[in-house]
């Protein structure tokens, strides 16, 4: 069956034990990394703030579609634009080939973007107007992961990277598309370690070279480049921030916790991460860098978790506890879109919408089994902008 979700918790970005830092001509490390302090703004974070959607929101609508082919074969969502597409994949099933396809959310038709071969499945995913990129592989335990970039415009892919038959956890092919290159994150064995770095591909050129060495899931903004790196006693993991304006490179200094995940919208960053003092005290961050450098810490908990957080100009969307929980920039409130299904599901974010999904089938048994013979469970998707539904 299809994973619903990987989780990459903190442990896979410790990236211990790590050689010293190699340089070559292609990655940013030339430049000597310094420390940014950053302003610290707790916010209101122990769940008093929670509000039900429709009290911010009231004269808006949510719109619901089933992620089902015409030929009834299920999908699961992958992203939203602007536009209205909605990015999905449908596992190969009943002798048909899994598909990445696109589904428009005011027609509700669909079209075929790109073909997988044998039982590769997509995991992680992004797009931009020219380019769509993502990781796809056939399972966790003996793995062979490839990294591919469909051309929208003349509607050709192309293999950027592959490798075969890897240990489960070893490589995550992580992926940060920019205009005219597209960053990944990837590891190898070495000497039976991980060894992390972050390669680069020029669409121009067609070729890669090594971006980073020591350092994984790359983001990049408006102005910016960002990873994670190990800290100095190669315990846990640190933001690197390269400036595109300037060139520099320096530390994020995240006071008080170690950070994780990281994501971006293009001038801020969300980032996961756990408190220094209370190894179980699990935070949600926002990192900004405009004017004066300072993190938000907008949620926290000790039970819950935050996977995979998006980032918008108006939203934080991520994965965790009972409820659909999404984070209010503009009211600096946590906002209830959802009472139950908050623990599987992700919240996908673009400027315009903001979208999750709920089971289709109620019965958690009857939708196990379906699920088995499908391979992934079939849902429902809901979708909520704060400008309505029209285009």
């Amino acid at each position: 069956m299809k994973m619903k979700r990987i989780y990459i918790f903190l442990a896979i970005f410790l990236m211990i034990p790590l050689a010293g830092c190699e340089h070559s001509k292609q990655q940013p490390g030339n430049h000597q990394i310094t420390a940014q302090i950053s302003k610290i703004d707790s916010g209101e974070t122990d769940g008093n703030s929670d509000v039900p959607y429709k009290e911010l929101f009231k004269e808006t609508q949510i719109k619901t579609i089933i992620a089902q082919l015409p030929d009834g074969r299920p999908w699961y969502e992958l992203a939203i634009s602007d536009k209205g597409e909605i990015f999905g994949f449908a596992p190969s099933n009943n002798g048909k080939p899994g598909e990445l396809i696109a589904c428009d959310l005011y027609t509700g038709k669909t079209q075929s973007l790109y073909t997988a071969k044998d039982n590769y499945n997509i995991i992680f995913f992004k797009f931009n107007d020219n380019y769509l990129a993502w990781t796809e592989d056939t399972n966790f335990v003996a793995g062979s992961p490839r990294v591919l970039v469909y051309d929208r415009r003349n509607k050709k892919t192309m293999v950027v990277s592959e490798k075969i038959g890897l240990l489960s956890g070893i490589s995550y092919e992580m992926i940060a598309l920019g205009n005219d290159y597209l960053l990944w994150s990837t590891s190898e064995r070495d000497n039976n370690k991980p060894k992390y770095r972050i390669m680069r591909y020029d669409f121009v050129s067609q070729k890669a070279t090594l971006f980073r060495e020591n350092a994984a899931e790359p983001i990049i903004g408006k102005d910016f480049i960002a990873w994670l790196e190990p800290d100095e006693q190669m315990k846990y993991s640190e933001i690197i921030f390269n400036d595109l304006k300037d060139h520099s490179i320096h530390k994020i200094i995240t006071p008080g916790q170690h950070p994780g995940y990281i994501d971006t919208d293009g001038t801020s960053i969300v980032f996961t991460g756990f408190s220094t003092t209370d190894p179980g005290l699990k935070l949600l961050s926002i990192y900004e860098s405009e004017k004066t450098p300072k993190i938000k810490i907008i949620d926290r908990s000790r039970w819950g978790y935050y996977d995979f957080p998006q980032i918008s100009p108006d939203f934080v969307g991520w994965r965790g506890g009972s409820k659909v929980r999404v984070y209010s920039r503009k009211d600096a409130k946590t906002v209830i879109f959802a009472e139950e299904y908050g623990d599987c599901t992700e919240v996908k974010l673009c400027n315009k919408f903001l979208m999750w999904h709920s089971p289709a089938i109620k019965d958690a048994n009857e939708a196990k089994l379906k699920a088995m013979e499908q391979k992934v469970y079939l849902s429902d998707l809901h979708i909520f902008s704060k400008e309505g539904m029209s285009k």
